[in-house]
């Protein structure tokens, strides 16, 4: 009953982003899936996860916080104000997804345990958790996915 492998629920075809991706096409991305995060994929291997939390970040992308963010010195507790932001019409197009994304997130294979994915996403607060094989993004496992799983088990559905 509770042995089964995220492999039967994952969601095989799921919207995700290059890390080229420009900002303005990430937004449209976002706007248009309805997802609160997307894979970074370069040539099928896992690059990533953006978020619309990370997304945020473009509002205040600076120079210095560029070079602060690249010295691992980049303090996300400095309080903005979003509607005073630098963003200009060209950053649309120099800032890009893997700019803004999280780099080696936490992932499983297709043969872990839906109650283990389960746990990592209540854990780490995840969105989706990607499947990979090696490190090809096979699939991902949604919340929701497996919320509908165990209706299912319990013949809700």
């Amino acid at each position: 009953m509770g042995n089964e492998t995220v492999e039967k629920i994952m969601r095989r075809n799921f919207p995700w982003v290059s890390p080229y991706t420009p900002l303005k096409e990430l937004i449209l991305r976002f706007r248009d899936s309805g997802c609160r995060a997307l894979p970074v994929v370069d040539e099928d291997k896992l690059l990533g996860i953006v978020s619309l939390k990370d997304l945020y970040k473009a509002f205040f992308y600076t120079e210095q916080a560029f070079f602060a963010k690249m010295m691992r010195l980049y303090r996300e507790d400095i309080e903005c104000d979003i509607f005073d932001t630098p963003l200009t019409p060209e950053m649309a197009f120099l800032i890009s997804a893997e700019d803004l994304m999280e780099f080696n997130p936490i992932r499983v294979s297709p043969d872990c345990e839906i109650k283990e994915a389960f746990r990592l996403i209540n854990v780490h607060e995840l969105s989706f958790l990607p499947v990979v094989e090696g490190e090809k993004l096979v699939g991902v496992v949604t919340p929701f996915d497996i919320m509908l799983y165990v209706l299912e088990l319990k013949g809700v559905l």
